[in-house]
């Protein structure tokens, strides 16, 4: 996301300067972030944040994604640099609560999450869509592709999708990041791991392949974080190239791009609803018209 930001602000025209939200950024210290050991690392971040960046230096805006490694002595360096800093956290309050610390003390603070725009009172900004090439004329060759990375129930969920809804033919592609994750994945979802496990990888499909795949369903398979309610970029990309989408995110609706005839909303639970089987039939065959929501929208919403 970081690559496309940077493009967008570039296209706006501002020079754009990168740093990490903490330092050093590296595996272990991911897993002391996550169980909170983060004394030492708060003030490391702040040396290397502030001999590198915010020495001679004056920015017009500071925009922190996510932030972890901000604090508000930190925040106050900024501001000695820079008159305006906006925040903005693609994860839920609930899945990364270290921007808890900092989010009000900031000119404005954004989410894609719609329940923590509800309880902390902050404003939503959509995630976009990263796809540029333009297709017209696709043969959409699956009826379900499936393409995510394995955490939390996502295969179950998946699992329970190809057989409720029984495509004819499907693309799936499901990736590991690494082998501790697929032995812990393993160890949680036994019998689902063994069912699927001609779908599972240790890397990820290339970025062109993700977009070839994309273009070529007639819907795709979206998974909401059991900790997280907003609308993911995989289905601002999956409308985009006019490709219908199934997800569990029952908040999709709020957003004024996504509506009945292009998603369908199937929870995780273990009831098969009969009504959402016949809708995925009467839609199958259906076009959608492709609608975009670039980086260029989202960035002007941020700089607002």
């Amino acid at each position: 996301m970081g690559n496309q930001i940077i493009s967008g602000l570039n296209e706006c025209g501002y020079d754009v300067r990168i740093c990490n939200d903490r330092y050093p950024d590296n595996l272990f210290t991911k897993v002391l972030w996550k169980i909170g050991i983060t004394k030492t690392l708060y003030r490391k971040t702040y040396n290397h944040i502030t001999r590198h960046f915010l020495q001679d230096e004056r920015y017009d805006i500071c925009i922190i994604l996510k932030g972890y490694g901000i604090d508000k002595k930190l925040i106050d360096e900024i501001y000695k640099k820079c008159s305006c800093i906006v925040g903005y956290n693609f994860d839920s309050f609930a899945f990364h609560p270290l921007s808890l610390s900092w989010y009000r003390l900031v000119d404005n603070f954004y989410t894609f999450d719609y329940h923590d725009a509800k309880s902390y009172d902050v404003k939503i900004i959509e995630l976009f869509s990263a796809i540029e090439k333009q297709e017209k004329n696709v043969e959409r060759v699956y009826d379900i592709s499936v393409i995510q990375k394995i955490h939390s129930e996502r295969l179950s969920y998946t699992n329970k999708i190809l057989h409720l809804f029984q495509p004819a033919n499907s693309y799936v592609y499901l990736h590991e990041s690494n082998y501790v994750t697929m032995a812990l994945n393993f160890i949680r979802h036994p019998f689902t791991y063994i069912k699927l496990r001609r779908y599972i990888h240790l890397k990820t499909l290339s970025y062109d392949q993700y977009v070839d795949v994309l273009y070529k369903s007639k819907y795709t398979l979206d998974f909401a974080h059991p900790k997280q309610s907003g609308i993911t970029m995989r289905c601002f990309e999956a409308l985009s190239c006019g490709t219908k989408i199934i997800t569990n995110n029952r908040n999709i609706f709020k957003s004024g791009y996504f509506n009945q005839e292009n998603t369908i909303v199937c929870d995780n639970s273990s009831v098969v609803d009969n009504k959402i089987v016949e809708q995925y039939k009467q839609m199958l065959p259906s076009d959608v018209i492709p609608r975009r929501r670039n980086i260029i929208d989202f960035v002007k919403e941020i700089i607002q």
